[in-house]
Formats: structure tokens, C-alpha cells, sequence
């Protein structure tokens, strides 16, 4: 795997939906590493995702309804001891938000 230079839109959605959800990045479209698409594997469910570098809201959102990604970006009214992605139904039961 090459290390090259992520555009920042692509890094704070790695961190945000991506990591947090089990996908790995495998590997980058061409050669040399400087490809325009960036491949993630979950490696729990091997479900696969390419991401490409120039990233904008409306691929953003897409990826993340079509993926069912959860945020972990805490939510309010969220206890400190809970985990920011799920919540408490009646049931005592845990739900994704």
C-alpha cells in the first residue's frame, strides 16, 4: 500500500463512517499509487467500497444510505457511558440511530 496524500474531505470521512464501521483501506487504484478511487474492505462482512478522492457531499451522503454506515460522532442526549452510535429503546434493548 502506498502512502500518499488524502484529500481531507476523504480523511475526515475515513474517521467519521469508515474506520469506525470495520472498513480497512486495500488498496489504491493504479500503479504507482495515484489513482483517482480509493478501495475499502470490511474485513468482518468482505463487503467492498471505492471511494474516489474528489469526494463532495452528494457522494458523501450516497455512500452512507447505500452502505448503512453508522456515525460515530457523538449525538445529543446521548449518556456519557453509552455508545455514541447506538440508543436505549423501552424494551432495554440496543438501537442503531
Amino acid at each position: 500500500m502506498s502512502r500518499r496524500r488524502k484529500p481531507k474531505e476523504v480523511l475526515d470521512f475515513e474517521r467519521e463512517y469508515l474506520f469506525p464501521n470495520g472498513f480497512r483501506e486495500t488498496r489504491v487504484n493504479g500503479r504507482d499509487g495515484t489513482g483517482s478511487h480509493l478501495h475499502y474492505l470490511n474485513r468482518v462482512t468482505h463487503k467492498r467500497i471505492e471511494v474516489n478522492t474528489r469526494l463532495n457531499r452528494e457522494v458523501k451522503a450516497r455512500l452512507i444510505k447505500e452502505n448503512n454506515l453508522v456515525s460515530n460522532k457523538k449525538v445529543k442526549g446521548m449518556k456519557k457511558n453509552e455508545s455514541p452510535t447506538l440508543r436505549r429503546v423501552r424494551s432495554g434493548s440496543l438501537q442503531y440511530c
